[in-house]
């Protein structure tokens, strides 16, 4: 039977006398072995800052990093009540803070703090993470350790996880999907969570840490797939954020691992469900606590026990109405109950001749006509079909030749689907760091 933890605080005390390992990490020098912490160790570590931190007013921004001391920092200050509004470590995709934010990061635990004080009973603070979700803008959701552990507790019942097993942490902590599936889960049923060593070191991990389980965006599966690079343990591929190409599921499975796509959004503390025992590797079972509708327009609509608390901020009510979580994704459920996720609403832009054009679709085809893989369409404000190429071209096209491509793939589609015009960007397409690519970036005159 799965344990569903209620609070944090009812999870990190169960911790206080295990001796396996929690962390595994790379030392001060990347070419030393691996360095374990055990549980035990942990607690020890968060009990410590527990008893060093102060409740704050109002949220604090907190720049997380792979290392046991700033994992213990995390949990510490969340035991304590401070509400934490998680950004990356290194600097990277860091957006404008909204108002009602302190403009510091969470500072460290004095050199020699009381260790007799830890937070049992007290109010837990809430996390935050910025998503552009369901609405261009970017907003701060706020989930309770509550949620997030429900989150977990909704992934171990479908997919487990187990004491034996090493789950490797690639996802940035600064996003939902790689807070809850590359980190938390493995810590709440007792798996050692492997701290990855950064991009440069991306496929050498796997044969550093070796580890059994591995959560994952599309894009990183397709690399793996690629290279080939994956430890011979690896038994299991959590892949979420987008939709993942068949073909890479079937390689994958090939090789002798077990792959589950998931579906989750920030406001439901990432996965509400997940490819469970279907022959349809993208039929997924909703997850323990999770309800499905479809709207008449197609729209997913969801009820979670992992719903977020809101928007900090505001515009709430924009998404979530009567308890249902608008997803702002197209979807159907089969006779079987299991859900199918097919595009976003906001991928479909709708021509002034009323002719609705699927972007997903679309831009396969150009991939293909193109022989570009860096390729986005959007739409003018005249209404007209724009096509957005970043750069650098691959090796052997040219703007000429990309320009000609486009007058062959026009000649084959209805006018208004036409291409109007072609714009070719200084830097690669901008994306988010789960690879979806931010539309609402691409402008055209």
């Amino acid at each position: 039977m799965v344990t569903l933890y209620p609070t944090l605080w009812s999870l990190v005390r169960t911790w206080e006398n295990k001796n396996n390992t929690a962390l595994i990490f790379s030392g001060p020098d990347p070419e030393s072995p691996a360095e374990r912490l055990s549980y035990g160790e942990l607690f020890e570590m968060i009990k410590k800052k527990t008893a060093a931190q102060k409740k704050g007013g109002l949220p604090l921004e907190f720049l997380i990093e792979k290392t046991p001391e700033c994992i213990s920092l995390l949990i510490a200050n969340l035991l304590v009540g401070n509400d934490l509004l998680i950004l990356d470590g290194e600097g990277l995709g860091t957006p404008a803070l909204p108002d009602g934010f302190e403009r510091k990061a969470v500072p460290p635990s004095p050199e020699n703090p009381s260790t007799d004080c830890i937070a049992e009973g007290v109010p837990e603070g809430r996390v935050l993470f910025f998503t552009s979700g369901t609405t261009y803008s970017s907003k701060a959701v706020i989930l309770t350790t509550r949620a997030l552990l429900h989150a977990c507790f909704s992934g171990q019942s479908l997919s487990p996880c187990k004491e034996d097993d090493i789950l490797l942490s690639l996802l940035p902590l600064s996003h939902v999907f790689g807070f809850v599936c590359a980190f938390l889960w493995g810590l709440c049923y007792g798996s050692a969570v492997a701290l990855s060593r950064g991009a440069r070191n991306f496929f050498n991990d796997f044969t550093f840490f070796k580890p059994t389980i591995v959560s994952v965006v599309p894009a990183m599966a397709e690399v793996l797939v690629k290279a080939g690079s994956m430890n011979h343990d690896l038994r299991l591929m959590i892949i979420g954020a987008a939709s993942t190409r068949e073909a890479v599921i079937e390689k994958l499975s090939g090789m002798g691992i077990e792959v589950h796509q998931g579906y989750g959004l920030t406001e439901t503390a990432s996965g509400i469900a997940l490819h469970h025992d279907s022959s349809d590797p993208l039929a997924m079972t909703p997850c323990p606590g999770c309800e499905f509708s479809i709207a008449d327009d197609g729209e997913i609509l969801v009820r979670a026990a992992s719903m977020m608390d809101g928007y900090q901020n505001g515009g709430t009510e924009a998404v979530l109405k009567n308890g249902w979580l608008h997803t702002g994704d197209l979807g159907f459920l089969d006779e079987d109950g299991c859900l199918h996720v097919t595009g976003r609403k906001k991928e479909i832009i709708v021509l002034s001749s009323g002719t609705k054009i699927f972007l997903p679709e679309y831009e396969e085809t150009l991939r293909e006509t193109l022989e570009i893989q860096d390729l986005a369409a959007g739409q003018s404000e005249k209404g007209k079909i724009v096509l957005f190429i970043g750069s650098p071209l691959p090796e052997g096209r040219t703007k000429e030749l990309v320009k000609q491509s486009v007058e062959e793939f026009n000649f084959d589609q209805p006018r208004d689907r036409q291409i109007a015009d072609t714009v070719f960007l200084k830097d690669p397409l901008p994306k988010t760091k789960t690879g979806k690519v931010m539309r609402y970036l691409l402008t055209s005159k």
